[in-house]
């Protein structure tokens, strides 16, 4: 309870707590958010390293690698986010600050993920909740399916068709 009172309210609300939105505290994160997204978002595709850097600052998992983010693209307060390599959110996704998205995982369009989610799962909701773990029949086999010419699907839908 000590620790509590000696917060300010930016730690208040990262550690899940009631806090006062019109903080100082926490309009200078507001600010530095909002002014990263509007950056990203009028920077021209063309100019990726700009967008990269930009984008590194909003997300720092991305400095590994493999993550594409298009614009617009919007974040409220510059609380970092992880997203492991390999998954991918569809249009509309929302994901809260200080989340952690696991390797391989996919994010149904319009899910508003607030909880961390586990490698290799499908998330989906308000809030997204993970009806299932991605396996191998998920897989898709894309190239060898597109060298036949055919329509890609995964071992899951082959099975009942």
């Amino acid at each position: 309870m000590d620790v509590i009172c000696h917060m300010n309210d930016w730690e208040r609300m990262r550690a899940g707590k009631l806090y006062n939105a019109d903080s100082r505290a926490i309009a200078k994160y507001h600010e530095t958010g909002m002014g990263l997204c509007d950056k990203f978002n009028r920077t021209p595709l063309w100019m990726k390293k700009r967008k990269q850097r930009l984008l590194e600052k909003m997300i720092p998992s991305v400095k590994e690698g493999g993550t594409e983010v298009f614009a617009p693209f919007y974040c409220e307060y510059a609380k970092p986010i992880k997203i492991g390599d390999g998954s991918w959110g569809c249009s509309s996704a929302t994901i809260c600050g200080g989340v952690t998205i696991g390797k391989n995982c996919i994010i149904a369009a319009g899910a508003v993920v607030n909880s961390n989610i586990p490698d290799n799962c499908i998330a989906a909701g308000i809030p997204a909740k993970v009806p299932r773990k991605l396996d191998e029949q998920d897989r898709m086999n894309v190239w060898e399916t597109y060298m036949k010419n055919e329509t890609p699907l995964s071992q899951r839908k082959k099975g009942k068709l």
